[in-house]
């Protein structure tokens, strides 16, 4: 009991990174007042979990392949979330007393780096489609062609990374994928060693049974000889 307790606290202390968020903080100032507020966190873990809904929503219901071609309610909840995460990774980024100390931050820069492919594929990809010369009837415009539609699409992918981060305040669940890990390596290992052994006889065999009916049955190559095995 007490051996999974303090796995617990481990993986507590581990997932939440006190140690380089906190402690690398100012100590005075609004940023830093609001960075370190256990409410601006839940806020942020609640934007996070709308966002995840309405990007089922934005799947289920939103036909347009681009930004710019939905409609107004898709594009101005898309800028709003782009908005809030934007706001609240300049928050983080002004609460370091040392700027060089986020990089010690994972969060924080798995955060970041996921908020600015957001902010590029929200803005950035949007005021460039919106400037070319489109009209309707099908008259082609510069950028509008099946790549960019697949990267716009992988874009819009990496926002559901972030749900990752609500992971943080359920180290239960972090123990669980913890244990999958380890577990997962062993399964490997196993396979692997499965793997050698028929390896292995698959040479022995072919080698022994040639020029006899079972060989030329079942044990004419080593690839015939593995599958046999």
């Amino acid at each position: 009991r007490m051996g999974s307790l303090n796995m617990k606290d481990r993986m507590k202390s581990i997932t939440l990174n006190e140690k380089t968020q906190s402690s690398q903080y100012k100590t005075s100032g609004m940023m830093s007042w609001i960075a370190r507020s256990k409410h601006f966190d839940y806020a942020v873990t609640i934007a996070i979990i709308l966002n995840a809904f309405w990007i089922g929503i934005d799947t289920a219901w939103n036909e347009a392949d681009l930004l710019v071609d939905a409609d107004p309610i898709f594009i101005a909840v898309e800028n709003l979330f782009c908005l809030l995460f934007t706001v609240e990774i300049l928050i983080r980024f002004f609460a370091f007393e040392r700027k060089r100390d986020l990089w010690k931050d994972y969060w924080f820069v798995f955060d970041a780096a996921i908020v600015f492919v957001v902010a590029a594929d929200t803005w950035v990809v949007f005021l460039v489609l919106l400037s070319q010369n489109r009209t309707e009837g099908g008259r082609e415009f510069a950028l509008f062609n099946p790549s960019v539609i697949r990267v716009v699409r992988l874009l819009k992918l990496t926002r559901v990374a972030r749900i990752i981060r609500i992971l943080r305040f359920f180290p239960e669940v972090m123990v669980l994928l913890r244990g999958l890990y380890v577990a997962f390596r062993s399964v490997v290992a196993t396979v692997f060693l499965l793997n050698t052994v028929v390896y292995m006889f698959a040479i022995v065999f072919a080698q022994v049974c040639k020029g006899t009916v079972p060989g030329d049955l079942y044990f004419t190559t080593l690839t015939r000889s593995a599958f046999t095995l």
